[in-house]
Parts: structure tokens; C-alpha cells; sequence
């Protein structure tokens, strides 16, 4: 039964990804395909944050050089909300260019632009859509073996639930801009610890 009025909302998530995820240097293809579940049992949380989801993706590469490779494809994300009026139904229609860059044997370059088509359904069949374009640029420095340095920036929408072949859920109210910046450090201290830190600061 549900808790009680004031009651800390009890949560889960399911994900399973039978996933065929073959190796770009063999044959340049990678598809896969996810679904998640998020469930909460206060009533005043789960009627906008409830959901369902499942998204499926297949990424085409070519490599003109072993320091070099661009990825295109198609990925498609539909989201069901069971217990909203509004926007019950997010289904999103996106084309992905990825490329990855090795600039140097200490550097590397990532980039990803998507093009997106957003279809909201609400319960009684009335749906609107919205056009954006998202991506991401990031760079990786490693001076030594064990320690790495990392810088990424981003636009993103909050129709963002898919990133990287990742299932994750996020609610959809609104559709906002958010323009994140961010950097980190790791340094593998033994074989078996790992030390990091990370800073984000989103921008809306």
C-alpha cells in the first residue's frame, strides 16, 4: 500500500540491455537496446515520475586512420508516464554524429551532435512535437599512466533521457535548455584504488 501523507517515497529501478555490442575494429556497427523502469509509491511523486521506457540504437563507424573515427545512426527513445494527463507519452525520433579523435598518444578528442525530433501524446490522444539539436564535446588528458585529467561541455534538454547507449529516466514537465560544463581528475593510486573528483556546473 501507498505510505502515508509526509511519508519518505520508496523507489526502484529495473533495467535490462540484451545488448549486441560488437567491436567497431572488427565490423564497424554497434546496436543496442535497453529498457528501464521507474516506480515510486507516494501518490504525490509518482503521477509525473513514474515511468516506463525503452530505447534502441544502431550506430554506423568508419575509421580513415587508426587516431580517427565518426560514427552516424539513428536512436529512438519512447517514454510512458501511467499516471499523467499531460504529456503521457514522450517519444523521441533522433539522428546521432559522434566522432573520436586521438590527437595525441597523451590526448583524445570526443564529440556528439544529435538532431532531435520530440513527440509529446497526452491521455486523450492530443500531441504536440519539438524540434532541437543537443551534443556534447569532451577531452580526456593523461600525462601518466595513472592519472587522468577530463573536461566536458554539453547542451542538452530535459528530453534528454539517453546518453551514451545508457538508459535514464528523467521527467518531462517542461523543455528547458541546459548548458553544463564540466571537469575531472583520476588517479589510480594501486591496482585496486581509484581516487577522483569532479566538478559540474549546469547552466539554465
Amino acid at each position: 500500500s501507498a505510505p502515508a501523507t509526509g511519508a519518505a517515497s520508496t523507489s526502484f529501478t529495473v533495467t535490462r540491455s540484451p545488448r549486441r555490442n560488437v567491436s567497431p575494429e572488427r565490423l564497424p556497427t554497434i546496436a543496442w537496446r535497453s529498457s528501464s523502469k521507474r516506480k515510486y509509491s507516494l501518490p504525490s511523486v509518482r503521477t509525473q515520475n513514474n515511468a516506463e521506457q525503452s530505447s534502441q540504437s544502431v550506430r554506423v563507424y568508419y575509421s580513415p586512420s587508426d587516431l580517427l573515427r565518426f560514427g552516424v545512426g539513428p536512436r529512438f527513445v519512447k517514454t510512458d508516464y501511467p499516471y499523467r494527463t499531460i504529456n503521457k507519452k514522450v517519444e523521441d525520433t533522433n539522428l546521432d554524429f559522434s566522432s573520436d579523435w586521438r590527437v595525441t598518444g597523451l590526448s583524445s578528442l570526443n564529440a556528439l551532435l544529435s538532431l532531435r525530433d520530440t513527440k509529446y501524446t497526452d491521455r486523450n490522444g492530443q500531441s504536440s512535437s519539438k524540434d532541437s539539436v543537443t551534443g556534447s564535446l569532451g577531452w580526456v588528458y593523461t600525462p601518466r599512466g595513472a592519472v587522468s585529467y577530463s573536461a566536458n561541455v554539453s547542451r542538452k534538454t530535459n528530453s534528454d533521457r539517453f546518453n551514451g547507449g545508457v538508459a535514464g529516466l528523467a521527467s518531462v514537465t517542461t523543455d528547458y535548455i541546459t548548458n553544463t560544463i564540466g571537469l575531472g581528475a583520476r588517479w589510480q593510486t594501486t591496482a585496486k584504488v581509484t581516487m577522483g573528483a569532479n566538478y559540474t556546473r549546469n547552466m539554465y
